[in-house]
């Protein structure tokens, strides 16, 4: 357990919309875990930091999206979230 109370190595980036997003250091890998949830309880959103900030960069870029569910699937897919992660689905569908 890490000095602050979660797993050594993770850095908190931040929250968004009530999620807390984190950043593995000696992996890479961006997580997300909803706030009320343990931190155990979080799911890789992006590979490493460069695709994570790349997916929310297209997602906030993104004009006139037709559908939300398959544009989710190919951000998740684009940054090598965990195909079980709902993060990528609720972030576009806030948008549209």
């Amino acid at each position: 357990m890490g000095r602050l109370g979660g797993p050594p190595g993770l850095l908190l980036l931040g929250g968004s919309d009530g999620y807390l997003i984190s950043l593995d250091c000696s992996t890479g890998e961006a997580f997300a875990c909803l706030r009320d949830a343990s931190i155990q309880e979080r799911q890789v959103v992006a590979s490493d930091f460069a695709r994570f900030f790349r997916g929310l960069a297209t997602l906030f870029l993104e004009e006139g999206i037709r559908d939300p569910d398959e544009f989710a699937s190919e951000l998740a897919a684009a940054t090598g979230s965990d195909p079980s992660a709902q993060f990528w689905q609720q972030r576009v569908k806030g948008f549209t």
